[in-house]
């Protein structure tokens, strides 16, 4: 019987370390940030005032869809696929970056940004998007960013550089179809 007593007394205290570290590793897992659901919201906020801006009509290239994403502030694409909204359809996967606020673990409020990652199917027969998917690796595209009209006070100047500016890149683009 002093056996069975030993082996009762000794056994659950040479397990005890291990329970214990299970516990604290339990307890500080890394988990998610207390600001991504915050974020997420935010990022998908920006992501719907990006799509109203596309103007999904049956002509709409891929290169257009790239170029008004590039606009937004804290939107980079990361990935694009197919050509037209019409026949292929195009895929684009945005890297959005989301600000968010939350509380952590001590019950203080914290703030901070988290990058989430979107996939727009743009067409052929249908538009759909999923949210806060995994984000692949690899630099964003990049996508030079339109002229900005900051400083400039004389709406009238403003009107003007902004038709100049239209005038040469339309110039740009049908150079090489007259040079032909």
């Amino acid at each position: 019987m002093r056996s069975r007593t030993l082996v009762a007394v000794l056994a659950p205290l040479a397990l005890a370390p291990f329970v214990l570290a299970a516990g604290l590793w339990w307890a500080h897992r890394p988990g998610e940030t207390p600001w991504h659901d915050s974020a997420v919201a935010d990022a998908t906020g920006t992501v719907d005032r990006l799509e109203t801006r596309f103007d999904v009509d049956h002509l709409y290239q891929a290169e257009e869809f790239v170029h008004a994403a590039g606009q937004e502030e804290a939107v980079q694409v990361l990935q694009v696929r197919g050509e037209t909204h019409w026949q292929t359809g195009v895929t684009l996967v945005l890297r959005v970056t989301g600000h968010g606020t939350g509380v952590n673990d001590w019950g203080e409020r914290v703030e901070g940004t988290e990058p989430v990652c979107f996939r727009l199917n743009l067409g052929p027969e249908r538009d759909d998007r999923d949210d806060d998917i995994d984000c692949p690796a690899g630099d964003p595209l990049p996508v030079p960013r339109d002229p900005s009209l900051t400083g400039v006070d004389d709406p009238r100047q403003g009107r003007s550089i902004g038709r100049s500016t239209r005038s040469t890149a339309w110039a740009i683009c049908l150079l090489p179809l007259l040079m032909s």
